[in-house]
C-alpha cells in the first residue's frame, strides 16, 4: 500500500505544471484553422443529414 501510495502522491504535484502546457495547445486559435474545416464539413452532413 506504501509504494502506490508514493507514486500516487507524485502524480499530484506533478498535474499542476502539466495543466499550464495543455492550455496553451487547447486554444481556440489553432482549432479555428482546423475546426473551421471540420466544423464545415461535420456540418454540412449534419445539416445535410437532417435536411434530406
Amino acid at each position: 500500500y506504501y509504494q502506490p501510495a508514493g507514486p500516487l502522491i507524485q502524480h499530484p504535484p506533478t498535474l499542476p505544471p502539466i495543466k499550464g502546457p495543455p492550455p496553451e495547445p487547447t486554444p481556440t486559435p489553432p482549432q479555428n484553422s482546423e475546426g473551421s474545416d471540420d466544423l464545415v464539413a461535420t456540418s454540412t452532413t449534419s445539416s445535410g443529414r437532417n435536411s434530406a
